[in-house]
Parts: structure tokens; sequence; C-alpha cells
């Protein structure tokens, strides 16, 4: 019963002992996927902090540029204003400058002086012609400045409305990115707090590692135990066989000498007979022998 009760007591020890590994080994892979998916998770959260951080230069760059854009554009459009008031001015003048031709064209040439009148008024009327060809000049040159001013704010607005429109993308880009930080950042959190559960859980497992040893220790005890009431019972069933056969050999040899006393004792019983047969015999035959003497001695008297 004893080695029975120590063999069931083994097999539970080395049942549990199976069950602890296994747990154990399901834990070692839980803890190194979970290991795993935290160095995802903070890769990711790097690469997303690095576009973000990009993104922002790039953002902020580009907000410089808008406001040097927006100054340019201002200045542009305060001096295209001066021009615009330089060339009305100028066309005022010119304006004035034609009437006054006009005008003077249109009055009645004075009669010739003597010693070069005429060679005055000719010089009055060139002067006038050269007057308005340099007006002309100036307002041709003005209008050609004018159109390449003009021209050159188009291309700088039509650039500050591209890298404008790109603008709302590349902060809604950001925007994303930030959420996705949100994100991974509350995931990565949630992983810490999971690994914190492991290492408790890791806690919890070396635990079980030192109770896995002392039933392993327990375990082997058991074994020994077993082992030792084995053979203690094979030596226990050795010594009951040869106590058996000693005890069937003694009972054979009391058989045997019952069955000699038995003999012994009816063969005395036989002797003692004889005996008696013998002594009354010999009583009988003194008894005669003491007749005969008596007789003996009667006939002797006689």
């Amino acid at each position: 019963r004893a080695a029975a009760a120590a063999a069931a007591r083994a097999a539970r020890l080395e049942a549990e002992l199976a069950a602890l590994k296994e747990t154990k080994a399901a834990s070692a892979t839980e803890e190194a996927a979970k290991r795993a998916e935290q160095a995802r998770a903070a890769a990711a959260l790097q690469a997303a902090q690095r576009k973000i951080d990009e993104l922002e230069t790039q953002v902020q760059e580009l907000t410089d540029e808008l406001e040097v854009l927006a100054l340019d554009k201002e200045e542009a459009a305060m001096e295209k204003e001066d021009l615009e008031e330089k060339l009305e001015e100028a066309r005022l003048e010119v304006e004035a400058a034609r009437l006054e031709l006009e005008h003077a064209q249109q009055q009645p040439l004075p009669p010739p002086a003597e010693g070069g009148g005429s060679g005055s008024g000719g010089a009055g009327e060139g002067e006038l012609r050269e007057q308005n060809a340099q007006l002309r000049e100036a307002l041709g040159k003005l209008a050609k400045l004018s159109q390449t001013e003009k021209a050159e704010l188009a291309k700088q607005a039509r650039a500050a409305e591209r890298e404008a429109a790109a603008l709302p993308g590349l902060r809604a880009e950001v925007e994303g990115l930030k959420e996705f930080k949100a994100g991974a950042q509350a995931e990565l959190l949630e992983l810490k707090e999971q690994v914190d559960t492991g290492l408790a859980f890791e806690g919890m497992l070396e635990e079980l590692t030192e109770k896995n040893l002392d039933l392993e220790q327990r375990a082997a005890e058991a074994a020994a135990q077993v082992a030792d009431l084995e053979a203690a019972l094979e030596l226990s069933e050795e010594i009951e066989q040869s106590q058996a056969e000693e005890l069937r050999a003694a009972q054979e040899e009391a058989q045997r000498r019952e069955t000699a006393l038995a003999n012994t004792q009816g063969a005395l019983e036989r002797t003692q007979a004889d005996l008696e047969d013998a002594k009354a015999t010999v009583g009988r035959f003194r008894a005669l022998v003491g007749e005969l003497k008596e007789r003996g001695q009667s006939a002797e008297a006689r």
C-alpha cells in the first residue's frame, strides 16, 4: 500500500511538473512576441517622428517662403502703385505737352524777323518735338517696365498660390502623422504596460520555476522512495518466500518427526507389552522355580 501511494504521488508530481513546463514555455513565447511587437511599435514611432519633423520643417520653410512672397507681393504692389502714379503723371505731362504742341501748331506763325527770327521760331518748335519724343520714349519705357513687373508679380503670385495650395495637404499630412504618433504612443504605452505585466508574470514564472525545481526535487525524492519501497517489497517478498519455504520444510520435518515419534511410541508400547509379558513369564518362571525348590526340599526332608 505504501508503495502504491508513493507511486501515485510521484505520478501527480510528474503531471504537475509537465503542466508547469508547458505554462513556462507558453509564457516565454508570449513574452518574446510582446517584446518583438514593442520593438516594431517603437521603430514605427521613431519613423513617424522623423517624418513629422521633416514635414514640420517643410511646412515652416513654406510658411517662411509664403511670408517672404507676401512681403514681396506687397512691395511689388507698392512699386506698381508708384509706377502707375508715375505713369499717370507722365501721361498727364505728355498729354499737356501734346496739347501745348497742338496749340502751338494751331497758332499762326509770326512774321519772320530780321536777323534770324525764323531760326528762333524753328528752334521752339524743334524743342517741343524733342520733348514730345522724349515723353513718348519715357512712356514706352514705363509701359514696358510695368508689363515686366506685372509678369513677375503674376509669376510670383502663381508660385505663392501653388505653395499655398500644397500647404493644406502638408498640414493635413502632418496632422495625420501626429494622430498616428499619438496612436503609436498609446499603443507603445499599452505595450509597455503589457511588458510590465509580463515582467510581473515573469516574476511569477520565476516563482513557478522555483516551485518547479522544488517539485522536481520532491518528485526525485518520491521516485527514490518508490525505488526503495519497491526494493524493500522485493526483499520482503523474497524473505516471505524464503520463510514460506523454510516453514514448509519445518512443517515437513515436524510431520516427519511426528510420524517417527508415533512410530517410536508404537514400538515403545509394543516393547513395554513385550516387557510386561517377559516380566510375567519371569514371574511365573520364578514361581515355578520356587515351587520346584520347595518340592526338592520336601523330598530331601523325607
